[in-house]
Parts: C-alpha cells; structure tokens; sequence
C-alpha cells in the first residue's frame, strides 16, 4: 500500500497488480510501469503491465465467469440489490475514490465527483431495470431501397 497526496489529503493507493479471476496477480512478464502524476510529475505508483497472455487469462476467466458463475443463477431481483449495494458503496466512498481519481488524472476534484455521481445514477438506474422483463424487444428496421 502506497500513500500519495493531493493537495491537502493523502490517499491510499491499494493494489497495483492485476485483477483476473478475483484475484491480484503480478502479469505473465512480471512487467510493471510507472503512473505519473500529471500535476506534479511526480511517480505516484508502479502498475502490473498486462500483455496479451495476460489478456488472454482475463477473457477465459470472464468467459468461464459468465458460463459456469453464481451471477447467472441468481435471481433478477438480487441481480438489482446487488447493483444498488455497490452503487452505495461507491457513494461512501466518494471522498476516496474522487481524490485518487484526480490524482491519477489531473482533473478538477470537484469533475471527479460529479463523474461519480453519474456512475453511481448509471449503477442505480441498472439497478432498477434489473428485474423489469418485460419480453419487448427494438424492432428491427430494414432498410428500403427504390
């Protein structure tokens, strides 16, 4: 764990492997580069560097996720609870998650708040569609040539 600051707040900086299978690990080239600080220049952090293999193993561990998973076999309804709970968690962690967002970027704290005010509207209307089947689907519109 690394502690950066922002001016006048110090954030943590948590894990900075890899997140495959729901696990941290290093990358298959153990590869790392380093994230600047685009305010000051400053090295905030060295990151696990992904390459293809390690892309690879991300995709068949989402693939395997999607097919063999627990999400697929719960119900719409807590599909939606689930969505809601981690919008909330976002919400009490906004202070957080704000300043590493600008420290990570350079933007205007007070961008990256209002940015995750709309993740968490987006995780809440989610949320809220996620038991909503309604069997309607888009018709679909072909196009008409003379």
């Amino acid at each position: 764990m690394v502690t950066a600051t922002v001016p006048g707040q110090q954030v943590k900086i948590g894990p900075t492997k890899l997140l495959i299978n729901n696990e941290w690990v290093n990358s298959v080239s153990n590869r790392r580069f380093e994230t600047i600080n685009p305010t000051t220049g400053e090295v905030i952090c060295e990151v696990s560097e992904a390459d293809a293999p390690d892309v690879d193993k991300a995709v068949q561990a989402a693939r395997n996720a999607f097919t063999n998973g627990q999400w697929r076999k719960i119900s719409a309804t807590r599909r939606g609870e689930l969505l809601y709970k981690l919008a909330d968690l976002i919400e009490q962690n906004i202070d957080e998650l704000g300043q590493l967002e600008t420290l990570d970027n350079g933007k205007p704290l007070q961008d990256s708040f209002g940015d995750l005010r709309l993740v968490i509207a987006c995780y809440r209307y989610y949320a809220g569609w996620a038991d909503k089947v309604q069997g309607k689907t888009i018709p679909i519109n072909r196009p008409y040539f003379c």
